[in-house]
């Protein structure tokens, strides 16, 4: 499966940790990334086929805290927290987004330093504020800045993503708009899931509960 979707966000408190245990999980182990300038994270990577990978992000202990790391220290155990997919011209979204799930939705510019691609320079299109937390993905544009797919094998593949919400219209017709590719349940309990074919087998990640209000960097 693809349909633009560009990568899915696992996170953890401990970033050598959640390495080590994504790979005892998928027989894989992830690349270091680099790290978020002012946001106090670092991640490492894993190619997941169709130009998609799996970011592995933590807080990382040498930058002195940001936003992002805030948000990831307060967590209990490594879990799935976000997907997202790629789009071009992003402030093309930003009104029809607002229209369909409210909030003052702005495009931000990103970069981070790559060890061996140089500085990484692209914009997302974070929609932090609606009542639908992480089922609804945000939006990148990577402009034409090398994607991070290109320094991974592709050992991995995303097989598919499954939403579970109680308000399954309302889901559905976002995802319809946005033209994503994913299986809808309804259910009480908002869930999403993304589902991994690995060396090991079949691999399902799976948000907590509550569910992840979403990603912010402010």
């Amino acid at each position: 499966m693809n349909c633009g979707i560009d990568h899915i966000i696992w996170a953890c408190t401990d970033l050598e940790a959640g390495i080590e245990t994504f790979e005892a999980m998928s027989g894989v182990r992830a690349e270091v990334g680099g790290k978020h300038p002012d946001l106090g994270t670092h991640n490492a990577l894993m190619h997941l086929g169709n130009r998609c990978y799996l970011e592995i992000v933590a807080p990382d202990p040498n930058q002195g805290g940001g936003p992002w790391s805030r948000t990831l220290k307060s967590m209990s155990e490594a879990s799935l927290l976000h997907w997202v997919i790629a789009r071009p011209n992003l402030g093309d979204y930003t009104s029809g987004l607002s229209g369909l799930i409210g909030g003052d939705n702005e495009v931000t510019e990103i970069s981070r330093q790559h060890p061996k691609l140089g500085l990484l320079e692209w914009q997302l299109l974070m929609l932090p504020k609606h009542e639908y937390g992480c089922l609804v993905p945000f939006l990148i544009d990577w402009h034409d800045t090398t994607h991070p797919t290109e320094l991974l094998e592709p050992v991995c593949t995303l097989s598919r993503i499954r939403i579970t919400t109680p308000q399954l219209a309302d889901i559905m017709k976002i995802s319809a708009w946005l033209g994503l590719n994913a299986e809808f349940t309804e259910g009480e309990e908002a869930k999403l899931e993304c589902v991994i074919e690995t060396p090991k087998g079949q691999l399902t990640l799976s948000t907590p509960h509550p569910l992840p209000a979403g990603v912010t960097f402010r």
